[in-house]
């Protein structure tokens, strides 16, 4: 098992998402993307009944002393392990939503829409945080820029902008380096059991 005190950001892109017998797209599952994150993270596998929420949604992995958290969007994932603080992470697409942005721009006091990447901020941040999106209201943003970056009431966020203009954000109140990982092939994220 490996331990050392940085933050694992597990991405993973899928061939295509998993269908149930009708041909629909089956979703996939917080626990079973954070079990594959760990498995691969650490070589063995962690107990599915150690994964649990607590009830802000806040996700720890008991047998193996993590934090986690997990977003996917369509064929895409990403999985964030902090050893020793709740953490949150979240993965926006580029497409087009004027109006999601210009209501968040909105509610976080800027004077037009936000971007992509605020909005993975915010989202990452109630992930972490004791916020929901109902207390949301007076957050304010810091200014894009590399690296971690005081966000609010103490919790710290770091932002990757990718090529294809989507974003991955990640906050904790505790900030440590990131050590990123893509699984791609085998093995691959599986759907909860």
């Amino acid at each position: 098992m490996r331990t050392s005190a940085v933050i694992d950001v597990i991405s993973s892109r899928r061939r295509s998402l998993p269908r149930d017998r009708a041909g629909y797209p089956v979703r996939l599952h917080g626990r079973g993307l954070i079990a594959t994150a760990v498995q691969c993270r650490d070589g063995v596998a962690p107990d599915r009944r150690s994964i649990r929420a607590d009830a802000l949604r806040r996700w720890t992995v008991a047998d193996h002393g993590l934090h986690a958290s997990v977003a996917h969007c369509g064929a895409d994932a990403v999985v964030a392990l902090h050893p020793s603080a709740p953490v949150g992470v979240d993965l926006q697409d580029s497409r087009p939503r004027p109006l999601a942005l210009a209501w968040l721009g909105e509610l976080v006091g800027l004077r037009g829409p936000c971007t992509i990447a605020q909005f993975a901020e915010c989202e990452a941040l109630i992930k972490a945080s004791h916020l929901t999106k109902e207390t949301f209201h007076g957050v304010r943003l810091p200014d894009a820029a590399p690296g971690w970056r005081l966000m609010h009431d103490g919790y710290w966020v770091h932002t990757d902008v990718r090529p294809d203009g989507s974003a991955v954000a990640v906050v904790t109140s505790e900030p440590l380096p990131l050590r990123c990982s893509v699984i791609d092939g085998s093995p691959r994220f599986e759907e909860a059991a």
